[in-house]
């Protein structure tokens, strides 16, 4: 039987065949597409290869006149730093000349003989009680040495980067000083509870004596009659006050309170250990319990008074007190295990309209043994900036202060720099928390804002050197200087900049800060380590200042670090108004987006792109002295690698 024949297979819809149609469609859409792709893809490693070879081919053809360009700014430098040095050296000249015109009593801070002669004498003399109070010599005693803790840091500021046995000596003379300040108060607070029967009483038969001086606000109380009913020490002319606990109501001791406003007075405090930097806003209160010596006692014509330490110093005692339970009631055994219900309630003063950020200040006391700013046993803290109060509770006797994170302005949300005269400038800084405004000169800068009278009071028009104007600025709470090292810096994704671009970076800008205008540029934050970038355009004594938003501006992009084939070389370029700049932008050989050629210094970069102010013969370049206070400036503010 013949097999039966197949019967015809089922016709496709119209919907299938479309299906079919489409799916076929996008098939060979896709393999077009890939197709594209892999061209390009090839054309772009093509054009990536060639420039490369150009690129290569350019460095190669260059390196005569990198080198030669190395060579001159290393020259030019070296003549400068030479010119600085004749002119510093004749400042010190007649500053010298000076001083023996006065016949000033202070020794010459970088005279170390003469500084450690000063001291020697110094701690060598006693205070003494004939005049009434030993407060009467000290007082005449410490302007002097204000003056001379002041001219130490002067030259501390001013000393060379490279010279670290120098800048050494001068701060352990410093520390020295302030060391010695608080031996001879120590020494006029011993002399005065040891004499406490030659001094008025207050009406409620406890002593209590305060005075002022200039840069320090002192009271000393002592517990004579151990009252319960006495809760408060109050020095009502000095701002200065604290609670009394139940345990120092009924002991015998005296609290003494000294507020130093002096601007060398945080210095102790500056060398910290510890997770954050943390430095002074205003005033430090040096805050004691001491022991009160028993009364003199009088028999015929003679007083005997015990003596408290053979040194003639207050003998400090520790607090909480430390008791031994078994002595202790068992209903008042928690009491006394829980130190932290025996606080005190102290308020201290700091100058109205200090900057104070209610959000990033606090109060911390000195832990001397962890050399840190400690808030252990510190609660309730007000700081009123406006009002020039603070507030707080403490159960430590200790130097004691309004604290801020030493880089609380860190990272830097935006700066630029604009000429303003012949070698003169101004350089507006915006940090996380405030804006300042300086005005560059040769040698000196100054604060323009924020100007309230708190700043007048501190600064008014003065001008000084930008270390000495930033160490200033730090402890009103304005904090612009940059960390040197990123111990007890908490920077979130910042990239951290190799210190030869920053350095490169800022001696281009210092070299032509008198007739250009630069700012900070977007892109710098997200370049690599190696790499920095800002925005430059030329600027006019007419032009007016914000410029407006559709001013064109250029952008330096320079390498320590640029890879050519198996070299690296320190080289940069100038990008146009408007081009995207990546990590990944480089130099395109024979391009409209890049002005001028690859340079290997900032310095012939933007000397290149810069003509002589309305077609003149001058200079663009800013005198010596300038540049270097912009240089100064920069490096303190860490701009190009915070930003």
């Amino acid at each position: 039987m013949p097999p039966k024949k197949k019967g015809k297979g089922k016709k496709k819809s119209k919907k299938e065949l479309e299906k079919e149609r489409l799916l076929e469609e996008e098939r060979l859409r896709a393999e077009e597409e890939a197709r594209l792709a892999e061209q390009q893809r090839k054309e772009l490693e093509l054009r990536e290869s060639q420039q490369r070879e150009a690129l290569e081919a350019l460095f190669r053809q260059e390196q005569e006149r990198f080198k030669t360009e190395a060579e001159a700014l290393a020259s030019l430098m070296e003549s400068q730093l030479a010119e600085l040095t004749a002119v510093d050296e004749e400042r010190h000249r007649e500053m010298e000349w000076q001083t023996l015109l006065e016949c000033r009593p202070l020794p010459n801070p970088q005279k170390e003989r003469e500084v450690n002669t000063y001291l020697d004498l110094w701690s060598a003399e006693d205070l003494n009680i004939e005049e009434g109070s030993p407060l009467v010599p000290l007082f005449s005693e410490l302007p002097a040495a204000e003056i001379l803790c002041s001219q130490i840091e002067q030259e501390l500021s001013g000393a060379g980067a490279n010279d670290d046995a120098y800048k050494n000596r001068l701060t352990q003379h410093l520390l020295r000083l302030r060391t010695l300040i608080h031996d001879k108060w120590d020494s006029a607070t011993s002399q005065i509870l040891q004499h406490v029967d030659q001094f008025s009483r207050e009406p409620n038969e406890n002593f209590q004596l305060a005075a002022t001086t200039q840069d320090y606000a002192f009271g000393v109380w002592g517990n004579l009659t151990k009252n319960p009913r006495y809760k408060t020490i109050e020095f009502a002319e000095r701002k200065l006050t604290t609670s009394l606990p139940k345990p120092l109501v009924l002991s015998n001791v005296a609290i003494r309170m000294l507020l130093e406003s002096s601007f060398s007075a945080p210095v102790p405090y500056e060398k910290q250990n510890g997770s954050r930097n943390l430095s002074v806003i205003g005033p430090v209160l040096l805050f004691d319990l001491l022991e009160m010596p028993d009364p003199a006692k009088t028999v015929d014509t003679w007083t005997i008074r015990p003596i408290l330490s053979k040194q003639g110093k207050p003998k400090r005692i520790s607090y909480p007190f430390k008791k031994d339970l078994t002595e202790v009631p068992e209903e008042e055994q928690e009491e006394a295990a829980d130190a932290s219900i025996w606080p005190m309630l102290v308020t201290y003063s700091l100058d109205p309209g200090c900057f104070a950020n209610a959000d990033a200040a606090t109060v911390r006391w000195w832990n001397e043994e962890e050399k840190m700013w400690d808030d252990e046993g510190i609660s309730d803290v007000e700081i009123e900036a406006d009002a020039g109060l603070v507030k707080f509770r403490t159960i430590h006797f200790a130097p004691t202060a309004t604290v801020q994170g030493t880089y609380a302005e860190f990272p830097l949300r935006d700066w630029d720099i604009h000429p303003s005269g012949p070698n003169s400038a101004i350089i507006h800084i915006r940090g996380t928390l405030s804006d300042i405004k300086i005005e560059i000169g040769e040698g000196n800068c100054r604060l323009m804002s924020p100007h309230s009278e708190y700043t007048e009071s501190h600064l008014g028009d003065r001008w000084m050197s930008p270390p000495m104007l930033f160490k200033t600025l730090s402890r009103m709470g304005l904090k612009f200087i940059g960390p040197t090292s990123m111990k007890g810096v908490e920077i979130a994704d910042l990239i951290l900049k190799n210190p030869a671009v920053e350095d490169m970076c800022i001696i281009g800008i210092g070299a032509f800060a008198s007739h250009l205008a630069f700012r900070r540029s977007p892109s710098n934050r997200h370049m690599s380590s190696s790499k920095c970038v800002f925005q430059f355009r030329p600027y006019e004594a007419e032009d007016e200042w914000p410029l407006p938003d559709e001013a064109e501006w250029q952008s330096v992009v320079f390498d320590v670090n640029w890879r050519v084939g198996e070299a690296t070389q320190a080289a940069g370029f100038i990008a146009s108004h408007g081009q995207a700049i990546t990590d990944s932008t480089t130099f395109i050989v024979n391009s409209e987006d890049n002005k001028g050629t690859i340079h290997s210094t900032t310095y012939h970069l933007l000397q290149e792109s810069i003509a002589s102010p309305k077609g003149t013969d001058s200079s663009p370049e800013s005198s010596p002295l300038f540049s270097k206070t912009v240089r100064q400036i920069l490096g303190i503010t860490r701009l190009m690698c915070f930003s």
